[in-house]
């Protein structure tokens, strides 16, 4: 994991060198304004630019986005899963937006009345447990479903993922994966 202002081109060398094949970075949205509310100083052509400078590097990259945050909107959503097939990483993680007891945001909806979820269970980032005046708990539920389905159920995606097979085992997981993703994406 890494934030993209902590790496560069020589940095990115290094890792790659020292053995490194993969590097997660949290980019939760595409959205200016969302990154502003959730107090996440990122530039989106940085983000572009470490993407492609990581990828360059002969490192897969596992882009991380969050659905769901204060003042989210249909739109904004539409936008961060457009920015994630744009950026074309090798994997992208969408969860829904969870605050967690002891954070910022979870002080903030506890204070709002915003916490539809009691139970530490049910704070699984998987599951709406805030509520927004923005948008409808249903929706962000049917949104990160779409998310997944637009991101990994794409010819030119599977076709990336076919050409990086080197073992049995990269197919069998490869397979495995896709029967998940469809399975998850079919549910309502």
């Amino acid at each position: 994991m890494s934030r993209i202002d902590f790496v560069d081109k020589e940095i990115l060398r290094l890792m790659k060198l020292a053995g490194c094949h993969q590097i997660g970075y949290g980019l939760e949205s595409a959205s200016p304004q969302i990154l502003k509310n959730i107090r996440k100083p990122l530039s989106l052509d940085l983000a572009k630019k470490i993407v492609k400078l990581t990828k360059e590097a002969g490192i897969d990259v596992r882009a991380m986005f969050m659905l769901g945050n204060p003042g989210e909107t249909e739109e904004t959503i539409r936008q961060t899963i457009n920015l994630a097939i744009e950026l074309k990483p090798d994997l992208a993680i969408f969860n829904i937006t969870t605050p967690l007891p002891g954070t910022e945001m979870y002080v903030w909806a506890k204070e709002k009345g915003y916490l539809l979820a009691k139970r530490w269970s049910e704070f699984d980032h998987a599951d709406v447990v805030m509520y927004l005046p923005t948008i409808s708990p249903e929706k962000i539920k049917y949104y990160y479903r779409i998310a997944y389905k637009r991101f990994y159920i794409r010819l030119s995606y599977m076709l990336r993922r076919l050409a990086k097979i080197n073992t049995l085992i990269d197919l069998k997981n490869n397979v495995k994966s896709l029967f998940s993703i469809l399975g998850f994406a079919a549910e309502k």
